[in-house]
């Protein structure tokens, strides 16, 4: 049949893509960019004379350099809720009679995690909320099962929904960022994103307040020492095409590192080098970076205009 051809043309050519180093993408001193197996299998949807067509991708090439999506990472952590919260406000359907689910870490009991569904109007304001759940160790979404890891330390494949069509794409699109972050369960994340790069983003030049040569374009990614070479590093999984993920993007909420056996770090910059790691700025320079760079100097370098919380960029 017609659709039988296509989605066998459309496996060869995609797999014969996936499969050809690109070795602009990997850096020597960690693999040779030859193709590695995905972990989880990557599944392109494809359309051709009406027809939608899936293929899968079971072994494919990666990339050492990942985007800068800004300080946030897969969770909120160091804005203040009720900030949060006032950037859904505009243009919400419903208001603040919309829920939001957090993940409460009451003060002086860390490790007694509840689940709370609060209205947006008992957040911010004068309501009863804004003293009970703010800028104590509050996260979005629900409180992870017993002895895990928060879900927003999770790669961000697995905390954002896919967009599964062209179609999809243009309805959220058309919704206002306040609107897809409810209607769409994503708490906001990449919504919220301050880097260069996030989800159905678009900047220019004029709103990076920071200056050019003061914001991280891209930079080395930290990958773990063991799985150069297996693709099970849970911020090496997905492909070099398979765009906004932990495999491709990473942000600044913790320092770079440089890469270590038996340690998974997906959100974080990092290289295989000995005391520096390589960032490009969005002027189009690159410099050789410290690993023991003042951590909030690195999150001002990542973000694309002043920092919620009012920081100015520091020496670096």
């Amino acid at each position: 049949s017609v659709t039988k051809l296509l989605a066998t043309d459309a496996q060869a050519a995609y797999q014969e893509l996936c499969d050809t180093p690109v070795s602009l993408f990997v850096c020597p001193s960690r693999r040779s960019g030859e193709p590695v197996p995905t972990d989880t299998i990557t599944t392109f949807r494809t359309a051709a004379s009406g027809n939608d067509v899936t293929v899968t991708i079971n072994e494919a090439t990666r990339v050492d350099y990942a985007a800068s999506g800004g300080t946030v990472g897969a969770c909120l952590d160091g804005m203040p809720l009720d900030t949060f919260v006032e950037k859904l406000l505009p243009g919400l359907s419903g208001g603040g009679n919309k829920k939001l689910q957090i993940a409460h870490y009451p003060r002086g009991n860390s490790g007694n995690c509840q689940t709370l569904t609060l209205p947006l109007s008992s957040i911010v304001g004068s309501g009863n909320g804004k003293s009970g759940h703010l800028n104590h160790g509050d996260r979005l979404g629900p409180c992870p099962p017993a002895g895990q890891e928060p879900v927003c330390n999770l790669i961000m494949d697995l905390v954002t929904e896919p967009i599964g069509n062209l179609q999809k794409g243009d309805e959220l699109r058309r919704k206002t960022q306040s609107q897809r972050i409810l209607d769409y369960g994503d708490n906001g994340i990449p919504d919220l994103q301050d880097g260069i790069i996030s989800r159905m983003s678009q900047v220019r030049a004029a709103s990076v307040l920071d200056g050019l040569s003061n914001v991280y374009l891209l930079g080395e990614k930290y990958v773990s020492g063991e799985d150069y070479e297996s693709g099970t590093d849970s911020g090496d999984q997905s492909i070099l095409y398979a765009g906004y993920s932990a495999s491709n993007v990473r942000w600044a909420r913790f320092p770079p590192t440089q890469d270590e056996l038996d340690v998974e770090r997906p959100s974080a910059f990092g290289s295989a080098h000995p005391g520096t790691w390589n960032a490009a700025f969005a002027d189009g320079s690159v410099r050789s970076m410290s690993y023991d760079i003042n951590l909030e100097v690195h999150k001002n370098l990542a973000a694309k205009s002043p920092r919620y919380d009012g920081e100015v960029l520091g020496a670096f």
